[in-house]
């Protein structure tokens, strides 16, 4: 046999009400964690990207690179006459006011290549990055090879920091740190 309860029963309104008041506190326990736990930090938060391009043409190779926290060097590569430059962005500069670039450098990479007179390099560039111990070195390298000859070299630049947060101009020769090889065999080209 069955038995009923009525709806007056205090035992059904006991039960009811405790059931409600358990699930009314679920949800508010549920809602109050929910919102006081941070979503897990992604580990791409706190990766710094940085970005270097390098383009070429027939007769001059542009890169660029990050020679500071604050700014990006561009390095352009003169093919006619070899000339390597460097120019640093001036972040410290009024808009309208005094030069873009706070710092300027300069390299011939002809002899470092072997390129011979008379004859018509094939050059590539692109640039790096190094952590350097000495705090007056630039972070950016640029390596520069010449397809003729199969040699490849790499330059840095001395870059005083200070100096830029003060906004002072900086003129300096690139550093060459280094020569390399490529090609370990000679190729014989008919170059204009």
């Amino acid at each position: 046999m069955i038995k009923q309860f009525s709806a007056r029963s205090p035992w059904t309104f006991t039960l009811g009400l405790t059931m409600g008041l358990l699930v009314a506190v679920g949800v508010a326990a549920g809602m109050f964690l929910g919102q006081s736990q941070q979503a897990p930090a992604s580990p791409l938060d706190d990766l710094l990207l940085r970005a270097s391009a390098s383009s070429g043409g027939s007769s001059v190779s542009l890169a660029t690179g990050p020679v500071s926290d604050d700014a990006d060097g561009i390095f352009v590569l003169d093919h006619l006459t070899g000339d390597l430059q460097c120019w640093v962005l001036n972040t410290r500069r009024r808009q309208g006011t005094g030069s873009p670039f706070n710092a300027v450098y300069r390299y011939n990479v002809i002899r470092d290549l072997g390129i011979e007179q008379g004859k018509k390099p094939d050059y590539v560039m692109t640039v790096g990055s190094a952590n350097f111990r000495a705090s007056s070195m630039g972070s950016a390298v640029v390596y520069v090879a010449d397809g003729n000859t199969g040699n490849v070299a790499c330059y840095g630049l001395p870059f005083d920091r200070s100096a830029a947060s003060a906004n002072r101009s900086q003129a300096f020769p690139l550093l060459n740190l280094g020569i390399g090889r490529a090609r370990v065999v000679n190729i014989e080209t008919d170059d204009e």
